[in-house]
């Protein structure tokens, strides 16, 4: 499984690079999203593309730049990301086909294009966006639960609505994010990463609760724990995997909250 750090700042991102790591992503997504997100416990962060250009020449770790969905598209954006070295853009809050076809055109084959899935629209709508030449697809649980007006992020880890994503294509896909396996709250990571190894999921983030975890482990030992976890999972007899979900589905009916990352 493949792991996406999302960028902090440079000292702190710097400390965390490892062969580990596929790829950092700045996040310039912040218009619209104050009102959007509002009482709930996010994180809305103001990257730059200095801050990009610098890791870019600085370091030899592909970029990834989330950048404003629509209706706050701006072209000027994703030139600068491209510019300034991105090899990917991660559009969000995707919710129809001409949204996709925009962004297509604007790149003109410079570099990849991904999605999130984060609205009802989307998921409803996914065989359809799901056709097109996207080099990866992420599930957002945060702002799907707000669309869908529901107290409970992870749902959709139950609900049938990963699965069935995970299954109308062969696009590599994600969801969630990782921490050292011996924590995470209110999902521990260990059911979560149980949860991601079952639905053949590709890849991960490694975001706010990944970092808080480096206040206590080296990201080294972090990796290696995924890694070691990953190795369990996968040996673990049938009963026991599935044992591990069922606990899955306790935590999630257990824990009802306010959407956070």
């Amino acid at each position: 499984m493949k792991l996406l750090l999302f960028y902090r700042d440079y000292a702190s991102t710097v400390r965390c690079l490892s062969d580990s790591i596929e790829s950092v992503i700045f996040d310039w997504e912040n218009q619209g999203k104050k009102s959007r997100q509002k009482e709930r416990d996010t994180q809305i962060n103001a990257h730059s593309a200095l801050d990009l250009y610098h890791f870019i020449s600085t370091t030899s770790f592909p970029a990834i730049v989330r950048v404003n969905g629509f209706p706050y598209f701006d072209l000027e954006e994703i030139n600068k990301a491209i510019d300034n070295g991105a090899s990917e853009i991660l559009l969000p809050m995707v919710r129809k086909e001409g949204e996709i076809e925009h962004v297509l055109n604007a790149i003109n084959g410079r570099c990849k294009l991904g999605i999130l899935i984060e609205t009802n629209d989307a998921v409803l709508n996914a065989h359809n966006l799901l056709k097109y030449d996207l080099n990866r697809v992420y599930l957002g649980l945060n702002d799907l639960c707000i669309d869908r007006n529901s107290d409970n992020m992870f749902n959709p880890l139950i609900d049938n609505t990963v699965t069935k994503l995970r299954e109308i294509s062969d696009i590599p896909f994600g969801y969630g994010g990782l921490t050292h396996p011996s924590l995470g709250n209110p999902i521990p990571c260990k059911l979560l990463l149980t949860n991601l190894i079952n639905e053949k999921a590709d890849f991960t983030f490694l975001r706010r609760s990944f970092y808080k975890a480096i206040e206590q482990y080296s990201p080294h030992a972090i990796y290696q724990a995924i890694k070691n976890e990953i190795t369990q999972i996968n040996t673990s007899r049938l009963e026991e995997v599935q044992t591990d979900l069922q606990l899955l589905e306790t935590y999630v009916k257990k824990f009802p909250s306010e959407c956070s990352a």
